[in-house]
């Protein structure tokens, strides 16, 4: 199999995890308003902080997914032919959206703080899982949109 054949399969089977990837995220942070937590001002069960911590890891490693295109593994001419100009802009793209998604997200939480009782970890839980799912669903539309 050849470089170019080798880097496309890479990089449709890398939109194919980010879909999943994506869908699975939307599901947990599903859950995490649905899974009963102690009220502000109590103590923190250790199982709380297991799962932030969880949260923040699986969010951290989608964003490097994100970075490395998929191909992280994938040898050198592949990842050269992966990591072209299109997907640099396309990358940028996404960035760029999720950053605006999480400053949307924030500046709406700002306001509804004013007048509900969230927490101020629950509002950050919105704010970062906004950016992250906003980042991962623009690279994949606009990988499937291309093409690649």
């Amino acid at each position: 199999m050849d470089t170019d054949e080798k880097a496309e399969r890479i990089q449709r089977a890398a939109i194919r995890k980010m879909t999943v990837f994506a869908i699975a995220f939307v599901i947990w942070q599903l859950s995490y308003f649905t899974i009963a937590r102690p009220p502000a001002g109590e103590t923190v069960r250790n199982v709380d902080i297991v799962r932030t911590i969880g949260f923040l890891g699986w969010s951290a490693a989608l964003l490097l997914l994100f970075a490395k295109g998929g191909g992280a593994l994938a040898p050198k001419p592949v990842r050269a032919i992966i990591d072209d100009e299109l997907a640099r802009a396309q990358r940028a793209i996404a960035y760029r959206n999720g950053f605006w998604a999480m400053t949307l997200v924030n500046f709406l939480g700002y306001i509804l703080a004013m007048t509900t009782q969230l927490r101020p970890i629950d509002l950050a839980h919105i704010g970062l899982s906004a950016g992250v799912l906003t980042v991962l669903v623009s690279q994949v539309l606009l990988a499937r949109e291309t093409g690649d």
